[in-house]
């Protein structure tokens, strides 16, 4: 799978910027910048995990750095052309390199879909969250163009988007906010202490 990725790095922008496609992914963007909450300017750093070539960062505030956890080198290397100052970590972001509660704001935008294993994931995410840490994740649930997808070759793992929400708040979190568009779910949520 990590060979995959690194074989599309070099066009996988030039597919998102098909129009069709573009008109989908700036309406996601746009998503995402409205349930960003509004302390994010105010973050000391952003951990962004499945950064890809970095096409999505351009929705945090600038000044907030922002460190990137990918498992492709090769989509990392465009990230970082495409953003100088970013920090990138290779790393499978199933087991991230960061301490347990060290992270203050995660993003997971466009990766679920490739993870089969969502519990262990939001698990993982939820170790290295501070309290009251929030993360930005989205998800592809069951709809046409999704599973059309999947006959293009996509190996996608595709959940209705209720059971999605449901496992948020089994998993430690509250769904702060959300949104959905053609292709994804788009939520904000917060980790949980035990005792709230």
């Amino acid at each position: 799978m990590r060979f995959l990725w690194s074989v599309k790095a070099g066009i996988y922008d030039r597919a998102r910027s098909l129009p069709g496609l573009k008109k989908i992914l700036i309406k996601e963007k746009r998503h995402l910048s409205e349930l960003l909450p509004e302390s994010a300017g105010q973050l000391k750093t952003i951990v962004d995990l499945g950064t890809g070539t970095g096409s999505s960062l351009d929705v945090f505030p600038g000044g907030v750095p922002v460190v990137a956890v990918d498992r492709s080198i090769a989509m990392l290397r465009q990230a970082v052309k495409r953003n100088p100052d970013l920090a990138a970590i290779v790393a499978d972001i199933q087991t991230l390199p960061f301490k347990n509660s060290s992270v203050p704001f995660c993003t997971c935008v466009g990766v679920s879909e490739y993870i089969p294993e969502r519990v262990s994931l939001l698990a993982e995410i939820h170790r290295v969250l501070e309290p009251s840490g929030y993360l930005l994740f989205t998800a592809a649930p069951r709809s046409f163009p999704n599973v059309l997808r999947l006959i293009l070759g996509h190996r996608l793992t595709l959940y209705p988007a209720q059971p999605w929400r449901n496992l948020v708040e089994k998993s430690g979190f509250r769904l702060v906010d959300g949104r959905r568009s053609l292709l994804q779910i788009q939520l904000l949520i917060k980790k949980i202490n035990k005792t709230q």
